[in-house]
């Protein structure tokens, strides 16, 4: 008997947050640090400051193996805020959250925050000001970090109903999806960039294969989401990331990609080491392999490879290194059942 959909839910919410945290623990060692290094270390098994051989980036030498950074924090932040709100997505809320993370220590990993980028930053010093939440993004095209792409999937998770509903209701799920982000990545760049990567999830969520759900996105940038893009005037947005949907990205060549902390060569990434692998552990090892901001590709990599392949398929040995895990467990549970 298939499970029920309220179970179905907390499941896949499980194996998202589950995955999200595990990928990005396992990139913290070498964020920001060029593929050949990374290359040189085994990337079978989660590295740490307690781990030996010491990686020689700054979070490797000070971190310990199974700590989440920023992006799972900021995801939780943002599970939290949804379930205490019975569901409901408050810009307000959210930040508000996202401030108890960096001021209080609230849903971390370890006994204080790390990880935060500038354009987060910037958002939660103008919060804290007195801005509303809404005015709080940034608009600038150089304010397009992946600050919002690596914590948008549990909005996406809280929506998958109505992303799959009727043209009114996924109108209203895009606009949720758009208020989130704004909060703290206000440029259309970065707004286009997380309904992208919406779709796709979503797909995934309704059991699409990765492959699968990369082509049922392209088709779905050529259908409702064009239209709500178009209607917004974000045609120059679409148009930056138009590789990511064009016929050649399937075949593109690893040495191409770009790994920044861009949003738009963030989904590049994400993207290619989803549909180049075939599991959730070569997942997150080809999101790792690429050097860059590698916590962050493999949380966002790390959320839909766990919902496509299971909380079971992540690596035992990963899992007993994560920090907090049975607090992300009942937290998603929790999630799963609003």
């Amino acid at each position: 008997m298939p499970p029920s959909h309220s179970a179905l839910l907390e499941e896949q919410a499980v194996s998202a947050l589950l995955g999200a945290a595990v990928g990005d623990a396992f990139g913290v060692p070498f964020e920001f640090l060029p593929a050949d290094t990374v290359g040189q270390y085994d990337l079978e098994k989660m590295h740490g400051a307690d781990v030996e051989p010491d990686v020689p980036s700054y979070w490797g030498l000070r971190i310990p193996s199974g700590a989440w950074s920023d992006d799972t924090s900021m995801a939780v932040a943002t599970m939290e805020s949804i379930v205490e709100n019975s569901g409901e997505i408050n810009p307000t809320s959210l930040m508000e959250h996202f401030v108890s993370w960096w001021e209080d220590g609230a849903y971390c990993s370890i006994d204080y925050p790390f990880g935060i980028g500038k354009a987060v930053s910037k958002a939660l010093g103008k919060f804290e000001n007195g801005i509303p939440a809404e005015e709080c993004g940034g608009t600038r095209v150089r304010d397009n970090g992946n600050g919002a792409l690596m914590r948008i999937f549990p909005v996406v998770l809280h929506l998958c109903d109505e992303l799959s509903g009727e043209p009114e209701q996924k109108v209203r799920a895009y606009e949720t999806i758009c208020a989130a982000t704004r909060i703290t990545h206000a440029h259309p760049i970065s707004q286009v960039s997380n309904l992208i990567y919406a779709e796709f999830l979503n797909s995934v969520l309704n059991g699409a294969a990765i492959s699968d759900a990369y082509r049922q996105t392209v088709t779905a940038c050529s259908s409702d989401l064009e239209g709500f893009i178009e209607e917004n005037g974000w045609e120059d947005a679409l148009h930056e990331l138009a590789r990511v949907l064009g016929p050649d990205f399937l075949a593109i060549d690893r040495s191409l990609l770009e790994p920044t902390g861009y949003v738009v060569h963030t989904l590049e990434i994400v993207l290619y080491a989803l549909l180049n692998s075939s599991s959730y552990k070569e997942t997150i090892q080809v999101a790792v392999n690429l050097g860059g901001d590698t916590d962050t590709y493999a949380a966002i990599a790390g959320a839909a490879a766990g919902v496509e392949y299971g909380a079971d398929s992540i690596p035992a040995e990963w899992l007993e290194r994560l920090k907090r895990r049975d607090y992300l467990e009942s937290l998603a549970f929790r999630f799963g059942g609003i």
